[in-house]
């Protein structure tokens, strides 16, 4: 894509988003890859679907010292063998 469209530009944003990214986005005049659940953060923006072979790593985050429900859900995961493909 980019050999034919030397005119893009790919910046990467921060390692988190937050309305500052979305706002900037806005501003600029950006295109912005998200995940589905960004889909109605920010008013000014839209959202396509695309179906591209491509993944993002995601997991569960938790505190180590976690409460007896967050270890039975840690452990149905776990027994569902829920993992990334």
């Amino acid at each position: 894509m980019l050999s034919e469209h030397p005119e893009i530009q790919i910046k990467d944003a921060i390692h988190h988003y937050n309305m500052d990214v979305f706002n900037r986005c806005e501003v600029n005049g950006a295109v912005l890859l998200t995940l589905d659940g960004w889909e109605d953060v920010h008013p000014s923006l839209v959202t396509i679907p695309v179906d591209w072979a491509y993944a993002i790593p995601y997991g569960a985050q938790y505190f180590a010292e976690s409460s007896n429900n967050v270890q039975r859900f840690l452990k149905a995961c776990q027994e569902a063998d829920i993992h990334a493909p």
